[in-house]
């Protein structure tokens, strides 16, 4: 055991070492493209007049050689983006008594080749942040929940960190802002101590201010599990005031003539909003729809072209070149469409542009429960979509409502993707519902799901395998049609 650790800190001394040889060598490279240095060729006319013992004088420059500069603070950003996943996330606590530590620490992460190593720690009481590894020693007394911990090292470096926990939509949100932050060159006479960043570092808050408890009961952990995701953006210190005697972040760009650029606006497209102007001032219409819903007394009437439903939509294209009477007459009628849904389908074909599709949502909201009226019209533009194949339109209204699944919308929408072959959003709604069984089961929308909703829940509950669950989907609703 002792020899491991002798092998352990000569590794360490070797590393930092490398790590040491690297940015000089990155160093060197860069003074020897001339991009950084005391002595650069923006500065040669300087020295050619030292030299020769005559006064530094400005060149003039005439209105038609103009001359400019360019000092350059981020040519050497590295981005990078981390993910941790943390399971069994209510265990976490009795495996790291037993192990007697306070805390758990991710794998190494590299935000460039042959740079600084990260590691990720997360404290569940957001306390001690330690990790107990020779590379990585914060400053005495660091605590937090989840800190991003950079490797001990001589050399400084310019740090940005924003924080992200995923929630059950499978989006991340950012938890604090983004901080900048930095972190200067360590003499080499010093210790070393790691960069610690972190959304509650020193104040000890818990993850959205939530203790640990609290984090496990929240829509934060899914499964037993949570994850988080960092985004960084690094510049390194490629020098040391001790050896070299100075630092240059900067890259100082070669004097160059700027012409003058010709100063036209080229205007924004506009064939959308033209197409849409058309189509709501019924200019060159052809085509009359008539949408009547259930439950209301008169119809909506839209004038539209024939030529653009055509080209939009398959359904619309045989309608309109078959014999059916609707080519005739010139007039089609819809009776199982919402007409707010029928209309947000038209902006689409004429704009195909998902913002007028919102603005159209929205534009008639109702006082009362703003969430159920946006599940309740994207229900509408997915049937509509699914029944005139606008495939676009389709999967868009799929994902929004991916977004939506919760214990009081996941039973409507298991069925409602069976119904409209929204693969996805089934697939996330029966992982929502496993997740959620003891909550799910006791609602009275739960007990009323379909045959059909209830054979998918179940085979997936038993772990069947996508390709037998379609198979025996198929085989059940081919023997019901039978019968």
């Amino acid at each position: 055991q002792r020899l491991r650790r002798e092998l352990e800190a000569a590794a360490q001394i070797a590393r930092t070492g490398r790590l040491n040889v690297m940015q000089r060598r990155g160093r060197i490279e860069l003074v020897n493209n001339d991009e950084v240095g005391p002595y650069l060729p923006a500065d040669m006319q300087y020295f050619c007049n030292w030299l020769s013992d005559n006064r530094v004088r400005t060149p003039k420059t005439s209105p038609d050689d103009a001359r400019f500069s360019v000092r350059a603070f981020d040519h050497n950003v590295a981005e990078a983006e981390f993910t941790w996943n943390l399971r069994g996330l209510s265990w976490l606590v009795h495996a790291l008594h037993h192990e007697g530590r306070d805390n758990t620490v991710s794998h190494t992460y590299e935000a460039r080749s042959g740079g600084g190593d990260y590691v990720l720690v997360f404290n569940p009481r957001a306390g001690n942040l330690d990790p107990d590894d020779e590379r990585f020693s914060p400053p005495a007394g660091a605590s937090g929940s989840l800190v991003l911990m950079r490797e001990a090292g001589h050399y400084g470096v310019s740090l940005e960190a924003s924080f992200f926990v995923k929630s059950p939509s499978g989006d991340f949100v950012q938890w604090g802002e983004t901080r900048r932050e930095a972190f200067p060159n360590i003499s080499f006479d010093e210790v070393p101590q790691s960069l610690v960043v972190g959304p509650d570092l020193g104040a000890e808050t818990g993850i959205f201010g939530l203790a640990f408890e609290e984090l496990l009961q929240s829509q934060w952990v899914q499964d037993d599990a949570i994850e988080f995701r960092v985004k960084i953006k690094e510049v390194e210190v490629l020098h040391h005031e001790q050896q070299e005697g100075w630092i240059e972040m900067s890259r100082l760009g070669r004097k160059r003539h700027r012409e003058e650029q010709p100063a036209v606006e080229v205007p924004p497209p506009s064939l959308g909003t033209s197409l849409l102007a058309m189509m709501t001032a019924g200019t060159y219409s052809d085509l009359t729809i008539e949408v009547l819903h259930s439950g209301q007394e008169s119809a909506h009437t839209f004038t539209v072209h024939t030529n653009i439903l055509s080209l939009r939509s398959e359904v619309f294209r045989a309608t309109l070149s078959s014999g059916m009477s609707e080519a005739a007459t010139r007039t089609i009628k819809v009776n199982d469409v919402h007409p707010i849904a029928f209309k947000a389908m038209l902006h689409f074909l004429y704009s195909d542009e998902f913002e007028q599709v919102e603005k159209v949502l929205s534009d008639d909201d109702q006082p009362g429960q703003p969430s159920t009226q946006r599940m309740a019209r994207l229900q509408a533009v997915l049937a509509a979509a699914h029944k005139y194949q606008v495939l676009r339109l389709l999967r868009w209204s799929e994902q929004q409502l991916c977004k939506l699944i919760g214990i009081e919308t996941a039973c409507s929408l298991l069925g409602l993707s069976l119904l409209y072959e929204a693969s996805e959003l089934e697939k996330y709604t029966l992982k929502f519902m496993k997740s959620n069984m003891p909550k799910l089961v006791t609602r009275p929308d739960f007990a009323s799901m379909s045959p059909e909703s209830m054979l998918q829940l179940n085979m997936h509950l038993a772990g069947v395998p996508c390709d037998d669950k379609n198979r025996i989907s198929r085989s059940v609703k081919r023997k019901r049609q039978e019968a």
